[in-house]
C-alpha cells in the first residue's frame, strides 16, 4: 500500500493538474473566425471568465482566409510564378479596401501593420479608364473608344428609378422593373452605355444581377467614404497578421482598435567605439561620449563626470507580442448539439469536439445549404429569429478571371499615363458583364496581368464555362494567346 504522505503527494499533483479551462471552439479560419480568435486570444480575462482560454479553431478547408484568398505558387502554376505575377491584385477573393480611410476597420488592420498608401497599399483610379463600344454579341470587330461613359446619366436614372418606386411605395419590384420607360439624354436601360454601367457598378457593388436587387433598397447600406485601395501584396497581408498575431484586436465594445507590435527596447550606440552598444539601463562611460544629450557638454573630457547618464529605461519587457492561432484542417462541421451544459460539434471525418462556447462563422450559403455533403444540423434547431434571418438573406456571386500574358501587349505609348481600367460596353444579358470589365494590374504592380471579372447573371454563366470557353469569350483577334489564367470560380 502507498504510504499516506505519498498519497496525499499524488493528490496534490493530479489538482494541479486540473485546472479548470474554459473551452471554445471557433468554426471557420476566413477573416470572421480568424478575428474572433484573435479578439480572444488578445483579450482574454483569466480571472474574468473564470479560467484559462482553451480555444479550438476547426476549418473544413485546406488554408486560412476563406473567401479572402491569395494564390501562392502551388495553386496559381509555375508560370506565374515564374513571371513574378503572384501577389495583388491577382487575389481570388476580394481584391479592395473600399472607401479606405482612418476608421475602416481594414484600414486599421494595414495601419498597424505599418502600411500606406504608396506603401503596401496601392490606390486604383476610377478616372483612368478607357471605355470602348462593342455591338451586341459582336467579338470580331474593333470597338470603337467612347468620347463619353454617361455615367453621370447613368446615376440620374437610377435616382429617377429609387425615387419613383418609394414614392409609390413599390418597394417590392426591382430595380430593373422600376428603370422600364425611363430615358434621359438618349439613355435607357436598354443602352449599352447604360448597361455596362450597371454591371460594373450597381451589379458589382451588390454581387447580384439587377433583376433581383430592390428598387427602394438596393443600395441602402451605410458606405466607408475614402480611397479604393489593393494591397500590394495580396489580402493575405491581412489574414497572415491575423493568425500570426503580427496585429492584436480589442474586445470588440467599442470602436475596433487595432495596434501593431510594441517598439524595442531603446539601444544607446557608442559613437567612439564602432559596434558598442549600450542597452537599457546600462551606465555610459566618459570615455566613449555617445549622445551629447546625456551628457552635459565639457570642454575637457577629464571634466566629464564617470559616466555620462545611463541608456533612457524602457517599460518592463512585455511577454512574447501575440500567440499564434492554431487551426486545425479539413474538418467540415455537419452537425451542433447544444444545451446548458455546452455544446457538442462532430465533423465528417467522425471527429467529436466538445466545449463551453462555440463561435460560427461559416458562409451564408453553407448555412443555408439543405446538400448532405455540405449542410449543418442543429440540435435543437436554431431559435426562430436566427433561422428566419438565415433564410430571407441573400448572397450574390462575382467571378474573377486573372490572365496573365508573355508581354504588357496594352502598355500605353511612352509617356502615357497607363489605363486602371479598360471596359467593354456591350448589352444584353448576360454579355453586359461577361467579361466586359477589365482591371489593369500591370499598372498597380507592375506583372503581366489583367483581371477580368463575370458580373450580375453573368457570373452563374461563367462558372458552368469551360477554360476554353472563357477565353473564346474573353479573347479578340487583337490578344496574343494568355500564358496562364487563375479563375475564382470556387466562390
Amino acid at each position: 500500500m502507498m504510504p499516506k504522505a505519498f498519497r496525499a503527494m499524488a493528490l496534490l499533483l493530479i489538482s494541479c493538474d486540473l485546472v479548470a479551462t474554459v473551452k471554445v471552439i471557433v468554426v471557420g479560419a476566413g477573416t470572421s473566425g480568424l478575428a474572433a480568435a484573435r479578439t480572444l486570444i488578445d483579450t482574454w480575462d483569466t480571472a474574468a471568465n473564470g479560467g484559462p482560454l482553451e480555444l479550438t479553431v476547426l476549418e473544413a478547408g485546406t488554408r486560412i482566409g476563406g473567401r479572402v484568398w491569395t494564390l501562392n505558387a502551388a495553386e496559381a502554376g509555375a508560370a506565374w510564378e515564374t513571371a513574378g505575377a503572384l501577389g495583388a491584385p491577382t487575389d481570388m477573393g476580394a481584391s479592395w479596401i473600399h472607401g479606405s480611410n482612418a476608421s475602416h476597420p481594414i484600414t486599421k488592420i494595414a495601419t498597424a501593420l505599418g502600411l500606406a498608401e504608396g506603401a503596401g497599399l496601392v490606390k486604383t483610379r476610377n478616372s483612368l479608364a478607357e471605355l470602348h463600344l462593342c455591338t451586341t454579341g459582336d467579338q470580331t470587330s474593333a470597338c470603337p473608344e467612347a468620347t463619353d461613359d454617361q455615367y453621370t446619366t447613368y446615376k440620374s436614372l437610377l435616382a429617377q428609378a429609387q425615387q419613383s418606386a418609394d414614392q409609390q411605395n413599390m418597394d417590392n419590384i426591382s430595380l430593373w422593373q422600376a428603370l422600364s420607360g425611363l430615358s434621359l439624354s438618349g439613355q435607357t436601360r436598354d443602352s449599352d452605355l447604360f448597361q455596362y454601367n450597371l454591371a460594373s457598378s450597381a451589379e458589382f457593388q451588390t454581387s447580384g444581377p439587377v433583376v433581383n436587387l430592390s428598387a427602394v433598397y438596393w443600395n441602402d447600406d451605410s458606405k466607408y467614404i475614402g480611397n479604393e485601395l489593393v494591397w500590394a501584396q495580396g489580402y493575405k497581408t491581412m489574414y497572415e497578421a491575423l493568425q500570426s498575431g503580427a496585429v492584436r484586436v480589442n474586445d470588440g465594445s467599442s470602436t475596433l482598435q487595432v495596434t501593431g507590435p510594441p517598439p524595442p527596447p531603446p539601444v544607446c550606440s557608442d559613437q567612439i567605439n564602432s559596434g558598442v552598444n549600450y542597452v537599457s539601463g546600462d551606465p555610459i562611460p566618459c570615455s566613449n561620449v555617445i549622445a551629447m544629450s546625456l551628457c552635459s557638454r565639457a570642454s575637457a573630457r577629464e571634466n566629464c563626470p564617470v559616466s555620462c547618464g545611463t541608456c533612457p529605461p524602457s517599460s518592463p519587457p512585455p511577454p512574447p507580442f501575440r500567440r499564434p492561432i492554431s487551426v486545425t484542417y479539413n474538418k467540415r462541421v455537419n452537425s451542433v448539439t447544444y444545451d446548458s451544459a455546452g455544446v457538442v460539434l462532430t465533423t465528417a471525418d467522425g471527429s467529436t469536439y466538445n466545449a463551453d462556447y462555440v463561435i460560427i462563422t461559416i458562409p451564408l450559403g453553407v448555412l443555408k445549404s439543405s446538400d448532405a455533403s455540405s449542410k449543418v444540423t442543429f440540435s435543437p434547431a436554431l431559435p426562430p429569429a436566427t433561422a428566419n434571418g438565415i433564410a430571407q438573406l441573400g448572397f450574390g456571386n462575382v467571378v474573377k478571371i486573372a490572365l496573365l500574358f508573355p508581354t504588357v501587349w496594352w502598355q500605353p505609348a511612352y509617356g502615357a499615363t497607363p489605363m486602371h481600367y479598360y471596359g467593354l460596353a456591350r448589352g444584353g444579358t448576360p454579355n453586359r458583364g461577361l467579361f466586359t470589365y477589365f482591371l489593369n494590374v500591370h499598372a498597380l504592380a507592375n506583372k503581366p496581368v489583367l483581371m477580368t471579372f463575370a458580373l450580375g447573371e453573368a457570373a452563374d454563366t461563367a462558372e458552368g464555362m469551360s477554360d476554353a470557353a472563357v477565353w473564346t469569350q474573353v479573347r479578340s483577334p487583337s490578344l496574343p494567346q494568355h500564358t496562364s489564367y487563375a479563375s475564382s470560380a470556387w466562390a
